[in-house]
């Protein structure tokens, strides 16, 4: 069913105009086009009368309350509630109101500012001080039984000190969550990662001038280093100037991890960035006692590895194989798996591997994507393709000219267009004075001339879909097997997604990005606010995904059921009203464990009917 939405027909009448309404749904046909249908006409309606059908009807949709209420209703006002209700439920399941009591006596302290904020940095996010408006549009106060006139832009902005203050408390209580969550495993690892945000026209103490890693120099950046589970539930973080760098500040957070949350005799599963001897030695020390995997860099890869021999002997073979398999697979209508290509085995569609052994005191894993392989290659070729299409239309341009040209401008116009691609090394070239005769003289210009280095392309491809990984897991079942696999180093390296994803979710879903707050303590407390709201997320994620329920799904479901209708029928006794919830909706809450929250002795002591 398609949403219900008013649509009216003005018509004039003896100079005078009215309003003609029917209620009319909008829906997608068998054949995909876009249909409309009337529900229900209701003529000729004043907009005293038609505005509280509106609100009634954006709240009530598809519902027939709203035309069995039609004559009756003198007011309408609404006020979101499942929405919060069923957040600040997850909430304190969590046991969050615990980590930020520390001034019990006030009626509206820490804990309470910190559970405001976080709930509407998941709902609606926006800047601090405009929770103020949203938390009076809500039934949040009622549930928490507060004064929401208590609540205003001063009391945001004292109390944001003392959540920052009460970060290592909290990340203690994501560890301990962490580790009750956490399904049996071969190996307890934990995703590390680091970006960058900036500031807009807000100076900040603690940001440095430096490179932002989407948009390039900015005035006014942090750096923000996190530290995930396997699940991708965050258990540590921390904010630096914009001019730290990852491989130095890698200290500090993995010995707070072991000194302040005692996680240690884990495996830490971080990408190149972070890499060094240093790093590996910190990991391994007496503190630490732990593992590590990450990936070397590209030019470090023929070290351990004969990259040539690879390119010729045994790639072409893994991709014949890969492309024979994927034809009879569609012929058989099944499976079939390739047996190992010299030493390399088979992990999913499109990657395989080879474990190297042990030099040095480190293990080396080799992996091959062909899917990346060919991406790769393919957005290269293209690449050079369009940079050499850029220079034959310069040159057709140049050899049209009619007067003098200069050759500067076309040094820049080159290269400007080889460096938009990084194909410096392999496109060449060199820009040549040439007379063009118009009709009267000849007039002086230039013609590029370019060639393609074969050779550094070579350089470049065979490289393409190749990652080793360096591990410290070397201890061995017996003379053959290592206790950890190849295949899992592999997999738990390709799961470092996971903590990419919570980049991804923090600057977009929960909206890290813009800051509206300048002090360190009061961004570092904003950092904290958006790691809790991440935290919960991942939570209803992990609890919805065995009914297949998206996040984006989840937030959509509970908006579009959210807000209460306060009627006012003319008795003199205004009803509030929820809308009836559909299967899907019982289901979330019943995944969630919140069911109470739309439970009838719930909302009768809210003054809450369900219709």
């Amino acid at each position: 069913m398609g949403r219900w939405h008013l649509k009216s027909n003005p018509k004039r009448k003896n100079g005078k105009e009215y309003k003609y309404y029917e209620v009319a749904e909008n829906y997608i046909d068998k054949e995909g086009k876009h249909q409309k249908k009337r529900i229900k006409y209701l003529g000729n309606l004043s907009d005293e009368k038609i505005e509280p059908l509106r609100l009634a009807l954006k709240i009530f949709n598809g519902d027939n309350l709203v035309f069995a209420l039609l004559d009756k209703i003198k007011y309408v006002e609404s006020k979101k509630y499942l929405d919060v209700a069923i957040l600040s439920h997850i909430y304190d399941a969590l046991g969050l109101n615990r980590v930020f009591d520390i001034e019990s006596n006030k009626e509206l302290g820490t804990k309470e500012v910190a559970k405001i904020l976080t709930l509407s940095r998941c709902l609606d996010p926006q800047a601090n001080y405009r929770t103020v408006d949203w938390l009076k549009d809500s039934y949040l106060p009622e549930i928490m039984k507060i004064d929401p006139e208590r609540y205003n832009k001063d009391k945001i902005f004292r109390e944001l000190s003392n959540i920052s203050d009460c970060r290592v408390l909290l990340q203690k209580h994501f560890a301990k969550l962490s580790r009750e969550f956490k399904d049996g495993d071969d190996i307890d690892i934990y995703f590390l990662d680091a970006t960058t945000s900036y500031f807009e026209g807000i100076r900040c103490d603690l940001a440095d001038s430096a490179k932002d890693k989407t948009t390039g120099y900015q005035d006014k950046v942090i750096l923000i280093f996190l530290v995930t589970d396997k699940k991708g539930y965050p258990v540590m973080w921390d904010v630096f100037g914009g001019k730290a760098r990852e491989t130095v500040e890698f200290k500090s957070i993995a010995i707070k991890m072991c000194h302040e949350l005692g996680i240690k005799e884990v495996t830490f599963c971080f990408d190149r960035g972070m890499a060094s001897k240093s790093n590996y030695n910190l990991i391994e020390s007496i503190d630490l006692k732990s593992k590590f995997i990450t990936g070397l860099d590209k030019d470090q890869i023929e070290t351990v590895f004969d990259l040539e021999s690879f390119v010729k002997n045994t790639r072409p073979k893994l991709i014949k194989k890969f492309k024979e398999e994927i034809s009879e697979r569609q012929a058989a209508g099944k499976k079939k798996f390739i047996k190992p290509v010299n030493g390399f085995y088979r992990l999913g569609k499109d990657r395989f591997y080879k474990d190297l052994g042990v030099m040095n005191g480190k293990r080396y894993v080799v992996s091959f994507n062909i899917n990346i392989y060919e991406k790769m290659k393919t957005d290269r070729l293209n690449m050079i393709q369009s940079t050499c299409n850029t220079i034959d239309k310069i040159n057709t341009e140049y050899h049209a000219a009619k007067k003098d040209r200069d050759d500067v401008p076309l040094e820049n116009i080159i290269t400007t267009a080889i460096s938009k691609y990084r194909l410096k090394k392999i496109i060449t070239y060199e820009v040549k004075p040439v007379k063009i005769k118009n009709k009267k003289d000849f007039v002086q210009s230039y013609e590029v001339k370019y060639s393609i280095n074969d050779k550094e392309l070579h350089e470049e491809e065979k490289h393409d879909g190749i990652l080793i990984y360096i591990t410290n897991h070397t201890e061995k079942l017996d003379d053959m097997y290592f206790n950890v696999s190849a295949g899992q180093i592999v997999q738990h390296y390709k799961n470092k997604y996971l903590i990419e994803n919570a980049f991804r979710h923090l600057k977009s879903f929960a909206d890290l990005r813009p800051f509206y707050v300048w002090l360190t303590e009061h961004v570092k407390a904003h950092v904290d606010i958006c790691m809790i709201a991440y935290f919960i997320n991942t939570h209803i994620y992990h609890r919805l995904s065995e009914a297949e329920i998206s996040l984006d799904r989840f937030y959509s479901l509970i908006k579009s059921f959210s807000r209460v209708c306060r009627l006012d029928t003319g008795t003199g006794r205004p009803v509030t009203l929820l809308k009836t919830l559909s299967k899907e909706m019982n289901q979330v809450l019943k995944l969630l464990g919140a069911s109470s929250v739309a439970h009838k002795s719930n909302l009768e002591s809210l003054n809450i009917k369900m219709n």
